[in-house]
């Protein structure tokens, strides 16, 4: 498991990632060490996933990159938002709005109202 969150802010970013994300997450080897901080790096499909949860006309914006439309993978996205992520929701009204979102993210019409 990654560390605590080290105050609220941290924690509701976190709140918007699928609680596999840890799982796929990789120790990122930064130049020239550190002594005391591992660092790790959320997937790429985590992140997609956790900016179409939040919503925020800038998160959505990032998602316009057609670089990360091309290397993404489109089946372990699927998993993270139709099976993790909506077993981790309590609020069904609140998943619907992502699994609307990353439908329309992949017909590529989700900016057409942001």
């Amino acid at each position: 498991m990654l560390a605590e969150p080290v105050n609220d802010r941290v924690r509701s970013s976190l709140d918007s990632f699928s609680t596999e994300a840890e799982t796929r997450a990789q120790l990122v080897e930064i130049e020239g060490g550190t002594l005391s901080i591992d660092y790790y790096m959320y997937s790429l499909e985590d992140i997609v996933a956790s900016k179409l949860y939040a919503g925020r006309r800038k998160d959505l914006i990032d998602l316009k990159n057609t670089y990360i439309k091309e290397i993404i993978d489109y089946k372990l996205l699927d998993i993270i938002v139709y099976e993790e992520m909506k077993m981790d929701f309590l609020n069904e009204r609140r998943w619907r709005e992502l699994a609307d979102y990353y439908e329309r993210y992949k017909e590529g019409t989700l900016w057409d109202d942001h």
